[in-house]
């Protein structure tokens, strides 16, 4: 713009040369820089375990979808200008993974954010991109709660008192008892079966 108005007040020829340069510069970057984000996708992988209220690593894939032409300079971030991860360069046909950290607040089926797209591409002066939602969710667990670890150990030892108690578990042989439903089949004893017809458990 300054290039510009001082050519049309100085009627300089050099000058209305420069200021063509620039736009046509800037023209070309425009151009440059829509086709570098064209057919560029975004695909997040869902981790085997999410818990609401914790951060967790997200694999993100950037998708180039064009055969013919590289993409170049991409950033992907949840907003423009704080990228979490830059890729330089995505072959035509290939993918690029970058590593997210995000944390849903809620249990869940979660749908994934909005992510940012950018690219700096051609001359790094203009940053340009859009939000692109990934499809599918993110199955997202309630957040654990904390259990002091005097009632853990409490907790143990109930267990352990009540399971001394119940019939037919242990490891010393006391006797021979009628078969109940509840009882395990690997402690019946078959020759009862044979010998008396019924069902006898140790």
């Amino acid at each position: 713009l300054a290039a510009g108005i001082v050519a049309v007040n100085s009627g300089n020829n050099l000058l209305y040369l420069v200021v063509a340069s620039l736009l046509a510069a800037t023209a070309l970057s425009g151009i440059l820089g829509h086709h570098n984000l064209r057919r560029v996708g975004l695909r997040l992988l869902a981790p085997d375990e999410t818990w609401a209220g914790r951060p967790v690593s997200v694999r993100a894939e950037l998708v180039n979808r064009r055969r013919r032409l590289p993409a170049f300079l991409l950033a992907l971030g949840e907003r423009p200008g704080f990228p979490a991860g830059t890729i330089l360069e995505i072959p035509p046909g290939d993918r690029a993974e970058v590593t997210l950290t995000l944390t849903f607040p809620t249990r869940g089926v979660q749908p994934w954010p909005v992510h940012a797209v950018t690219s700096e591409f051609p001359f790094g002066l203009i940053r340009r991109g859009g939000f692109v939602l990934s499809p599918g969710h993110c199955l997202v667990y309630p957040a654990p709660l904390a259990v002091p670890w005097e009632t853990a150990e409490a907790a143990e030892r109930e267990g352990d008192l009540a399971s001394r108690r119940d019939l037919g578990v242990g490891g010393d042989y006391l006797g021979l008892r009628d078969y109940v439903a509840c009882d395990s089949f690997s402690r019946v004893q078959w020759s009862s079966w044979l010998r008396l017809r019924r069902f006898q458990t140790k």
